[in-house]
């Protein structure tokens, strides 16, 4: 079982990456990636908006450490699936699914900061990545 009790609540801060300021939702999956996979290298999920972009169109096309695996909340299955999805304002948002028997991810959110939540309460999921062994 993976811990996630030290990141829980930390305040939520748009592309924020000290947890003594605020994190986002970028900053708290690549904390949960690295709690699942112990060779997790942080450039395999970069956090800079450039570099997160280039990312994302390679993973799309499976050119990196990740392969897209389809785009809805029901092909994320294995914990460290990587979820994209929209929110209304259409902001992108990251989750990752950290206990596939719970069906729980971790993100955080402008209201809840950094939180466990119901893989069923993600809407406009557009993408789910998986990372290439």
């Amino acid at each position: 079982m993976i811990h996630f009790e030290d990141i829980l609540g930390l305040p939520y801060l748009a592309r924020g990456t000290d947890p003594s300021k605020g994190v986002d939702c970028a900053w708290a999956a690549r904390q949960g990636l690295a709690r699942i996979f112990p060779d997790f290298r942080p450039e395999d999920f970069p956090l800079d908006p450039r570099e997160e972009a280039k990312a994302i169109e390679l993973a799309r096309i499976s050119a990196n450490a990740w392969t897209r695996i389809g785009g809805n909340v029901f092909a994320a299955t294995t914990a460290g699936d990587l979820l994209l999805g929209d929110h209304e304002g259409g902001e992108m948002y990251v989750a990752v699914l950290v206990d596939s028997e719970k069906r729980e991810v971790l993100t955080a959110t402008h209201t809840r900061g950094v939180h466990l939540c119901p893989i069923r309460k993600l809407t406009n999921v557009r993408d789910v990545f998986r990372r290439n062994a």
